[in-house]
């Protein structure tokens, strides 16, 4: 009868095992179906692929529930290690192509875990002895302890805290063994019906299936190339997920209660066998291997021979313990007591629960909802969603703190959201920018606001909001809870409060607050502000714009100090005018922003061999006005050199909490000064969008009266390309500025920002590269950077060659400052501190085209400058007078050495600076101002203060643009 019983068990085992190697060979043969994320059957086939993981992930648990301590399992183990040793060995022969990026196995790292199931066989006999001895209630606890941690912390941060990795460990396959153990154990979850089983069975593998996509998909968020959604999916699935526990522990359960009688042994052990080997034949009998590098199964094995003898000495040590005393562990009545802890503050619960939830709303919207980004938000950027719930919670701690009345304390931090985010998304809808500090003053205009919104949309939220009190009062009133107690409250309040005021110091260079949201990955994104909202939530990029001073006062400041700077630089200006003729306005000036333009030769440790790639440029240098510039950004900064250019002030002189003047300080400015508007006329060209770094908002508060780009009207006529390389060609760009340099008869101001040199710099952007390069500076993937850029600068000479010979056929005088705005990052292994000076020094020239009486012209004091100095080198190149303002620059760029924030520190626009003044001659070397200077840097400090962060005195007189008398 036995056999019998045993010969059935065989065959059925031996039914089930063949359909699920059937059902592996299909899915793997079939994987290429899922590599659409779109289509009825990708969903279909991801769910078989879902379920057939989850079937395989049963063993370890049914082998926990079936085992017997007189089991004799050792053989066994013995030939699945050799098996998957086989297994191995192919595979390493048969390695993934690497053009083929494909894993075609259902699980992941399935060789490893055929390892550690063959180790858990093998010590299952003695660990089902161990347990036994050990309560069940003990046994039990455990369980669901680590099953509560493992399931919230992985679902909701991605977290593994018992190191299950992605399924391959021995502690994962053991803590599923103990499950089965206790399942087998306990009784008390028997009464359940199959159908039970089956409802709840369906609802975990769709949240399962549903889970891995989400954990599968990959979203890759550049802000140059913006969202790339994956469609890759033919990856091996990771078994320990949250859902995935739950579907496991349900179909092991509803099988064990069906068979309450089987054992591990005869048929039981080849089933085993087989469904573990499921994975493994089917990825060779369907698809070939597609696998690199050494087998995962390595250090796995290791892990084998290490974990497995201190898993039985600690059990062994466990169970002595327990022998000796006999008595319940300290640790269930700590268990017990956080487990009612937790029951007894569901309020709590709720209020993060709803916070959580009002946050993921939040980032839908802002992403159109978009739910890859989203995902993409959730697994790469957890701690900036955590950053906003905990922004809300504080909202909702001080209401408590004040009130101590749950329910309205909640319905206020849930309309406030709403509101919030309703608000945004009409700022965001209206003029691309989210809501910031500066937006606060409006509150004292909330009928202007009101009228802005649609009537009826008015009348929904108030009688929403009424309901919703109406509620909060009725569930305060039905809530018999007491609340805190006072201390409670205070205590509250105390850490809400400090929460919220920790972001007035979170720009401060070197705070503890600045230094975590950096560790958070919090980018605030000044130049872009809608960026940062997408990235960091609105909340969060709003609590990053709180803490910007623009400028400290400097000493002295005052209504008469402005009046004597007034008087004192008109008398400069007169005397500077004496050898001047005429104004700005009778000739044109064209500033152009090369972007990342720096001769790669000057570079330490780097040596470029294929000749000079800036033949044109390195002639020009010496016939005209030109050296070099001392930028304040090593890798990024173009907004900011832009901005000293136009408007001749030093970001040196700004605060450190401002460290884009573009995007935080124009555009809301009462009056802002720049040099277009010595001129009748100003246009702005930049072949990019005209949103980034906020240009749409500046330009025209500098009173540009056109600005050209991608989507403007009228719009730009040259766009070519170079090859790959994405970006407007510097040549178009060239095109474009001598059309819109003709459009207008009259002298005029032109402002260029280009793009062709911008990064990346890859590969295949150029076909034909006459340049390479070596050194310290172009190790590993620099490399090849580095000679695609110069390759590209190549380009631009060339470019900047034709520019100026049909510049020279205009009859009209036009006079061109050109400046790189920062070295590209992509020099690797060069100190910043041994090289900070070189590192940001970048190539400028000004020319005068036959037709200005500048041609051929050549001034002083022009080795090195920095980018505040050109407008005052422009005037003297036209030989224009100038007026106060212009007289001041003048002593400033011919009277103290290039000013720059800190060079050991860098500059990308988006994060705060380092703080810092560095001042360097002419010969390179940083130095010292003297006393005269000094009091100059003083002159100076007071007008940029006036102009941008003052009450603008100046701005009443004739300081700016007005010739000196």
């Amino acid at each position: 009868m036995r056999d019998e019983k045993g010969r059935n068990r065989l065959d059925w085992s031996s039914m089930v095992a063949l359909l699920l190697i059937l059902l592996g060979i299909v899915l793997t043969a079939g994987q290429t179906l899922t590599n659409n994320g779109g289509t009825l059957i990708f969903v279909v086939m991801w769910l078989l692929k879902t379920l057939a993981v989850a079937l395989t992930v049963t063993a370890p648990v049914l082998l926990g529930a079936q085992s017997k301590s007189s089991d004799h399992t050792t053989m066994l183990g013995g030939v699945m290690v050799v098996i998957g040793a086989v297994f191995s060995v192919v595979d390493r022969f048969f390695p993934q192509p690497p053009s083929d990026p494909r894993e075609l196995y259902l699980m992941a790292n399935v060789f490893a875990f055929w390892l550690m199931m063959a180790a858990l066989v093998i010590m299952a006999p003695r660990l089902k002895a161990v347990l036994s001895r050990l309560p069940l209630r003990f046994r039990r606890r455990v369980v669901i302890a680590v099953g509560l941690v493992f399931f919230v912390t992985n679902l909701v941060w991605h977290r593994d805290f018992f190191g299950f990795r992605t399924g391959n460990t021995i502690t994962w396959l053991l803590f599923l063994f103990l499950v089965g153990d206790v399942l087998d154990s306990d009784q008390s979850w028997r009464h359940f019906s199959n159908w039970q089983f089956a409802w709840v069975a369906l609802g975990s593998w769709l949240l399962a299936g549903l889970e891995m996509w989400h954990r599968t998909n990959i979203v890759q968020y550049s802000p140059h190339d913006g969202l790339t959604a994956s469609t890759h999916y033919l990856v091996g699935l990771s078994s320990t997920q949250s859902f995935m526990l739950v579907l496991v522990v349900v179909l092991a359960a509803w099988y064990i209660k069906n068979h309450q009688h089987a054992t591990v042994s005869d048929g039981k052990i080849i089933y085993y066998t087989w469904v573990l080997g499921m994975m493994i034949a089917a990825q060779t009998l369907a698809a070939p291997f597609f696998r690199t590098g050494w087998p995962a199964w390595s250090l796995d094995l290791v892990e084998i021979v290490i974990v497995t003898p201190l898993v039985a000495i600690g059990g062994r040590l466990t169970l002595s313990w327990w022998q000796r005393h006999n008595k319940p562990v300290a640790l269930l009545a700590v268990l017990q007591k956080i487990g009612h802890w937790a029951i007894d503050h569901w309020r709590s619960w709720l209020a993060i629960f709803s916070a959580w939830l009002l946050v993921l709303f939040s980032y839908l919207l802002l992403w159109d909802g978009s739910f890859n980004m989203l995902s993409w938000i959730m697994k790469e950027r957890t701690a900036l969603v955590w950053l906003n719930i905990a922004i809300l919670l504080a909202i909702f701690g001080i209401a408590m703190a004040i009130t101590n009345w749950y329910w309205p304390s909640l319905l206020l931090m849930i309309v406030f959201s709403l509101g919030w985010t309703t608000a945004s998304q009409l700022k965001i809808a209206s003029r691309d920018e989210p809501i910031l500090p500066s937006d606060l003053s409006m509150i004292t205009a909330p009928r202007e606001i009101l009228g802005m919104v649609n009537r009826n949309i008015l009348l929904v939220a108030v009688a929403t909001l009424a309901g919703l009190i109406v509620a909060a009062v009725f569930l305060q009133w039905r809530d018999h809870h007491q609340g805190m107690t006072w201390r409670g409250r205070v205590g509250l309040l105390i850490v809400s409060l400090a929460f919220l005021g920790c972001f007035k110091v979170a720009n401060h260079p070197h705070s503890p607050v600045k230094s975590y949201l950096e560790s958070a990955q919090d980018v605030p994104y000044f130049y872009k502000q809608i960026r940062g909202a997408k990235i960091n939530g609105t909340l969060l990029q709003f609590a990053n714009n709180v803490d910007v001073t623009v400028m400290d006062k400097p000493k002295g400041y005052s209504a008469a100090t402005m009046n004597k700077l007034a008087q004192k630089y008109q008398r400069v200006g007169a005397q500077i005018n004496r050898d001047r003729r005429g104004t700005a306005n009778q000739q044109s000036l064209i500033f152009i922003l090369s972007e990342s333009f720096a001769d790669p030769r000057r570079v330490p440790t780097l040596t470029v061999q294929g000749g000079n790639p800036l033949p044109f440029i390195s002639q020009l240098k010496k016939q005209t006005t030109g050296g070099l510039m001392l930028s304040s950004g090593y890798g990024g900064g173009t907004a900011n050199m832009e901005y000293m250019a136009l408007t001749g002030l030093s970001e040196a002189n700004f605060s450190a909490t401002l460290p884009t003047p573009y995007s935080q300080l124009v555009p809301y400015q009462r009056r802002a000064w720049s040099i277009n508007q010595l001129f009748n006329y100003s246009q702005a060209v930049h072949p990019f969008s005209g949103q980034l770094y906020s240009r749409n908002r500046v330009y025209p508060k500098f009173k540009f009266n056109r600005f050209y780009c991608f989507g403007s009207h009228p719009g730009l006529t040259y766009t070519r390309t170079i090859e790959n390389n994405p970006r407007v060609a510097d040549s178009s760009t060239y095109r474009q500025t001598l059309k819109v340099l003709a459009n207008h008869q009259d002298g005029q101001f032109i402002q260029v920002a280009t793009m062709q040199n911008h990064m990346p710099y890859l590969e295949n952007y150029y076909r034909h590269n006459r340049f390479q390069v070596s050194g310290e500076a172009a190790t590993g993937s620099s490399k090849q950077k580095i000679e695609t850029y110069t390759q590209g600068a190549s380009y631009t000479d060339e470019a900047t060659k034709n520019f100026l010979e049909s510049l020279d056929k205009v009859d009209k005088p036009v006079t061109v400052v050109w400046y790189g705005d920062h070295l590209p990052g992509i020099y690797g292994h060069v100190s910043m501190n041994r090289y900070g000076v070189k590192l940001h020094e970048t190539d400028y020239w000004i020319y005068s085209n036959k037709a200005a009486a500048g041609h051929g012209k050549r001034l002083t004091h022009s080795e090195l400058v920095s980018p505040n100095d050109f407008p005052a080198m422009a005037l003297a190149q036209m030989g224009v007078k100038v007026s106060p303002y212009y007289a001041l620059l003048t002593r400033v760029y011919t009277q103290m050495p290039a000013m720059s924030l800190s060079l050991n520190g860098t500059d990308h626009n988006n994060t705060v600076h380092t703080g810092g003044t560095s001042f360097v001659n002419s010969k390179g070397k940083q130095v010292s101002l003297n006393k005269r200077q000094q009091r100059l840097l003083h002159d100076y400090q007071l007008v940029q203060y006036d102009l941008t962060a003052g009450h603008q005195y100046l701005f009443k007189k004739p300081f700016l643009k007005n010739p000196a008398k």
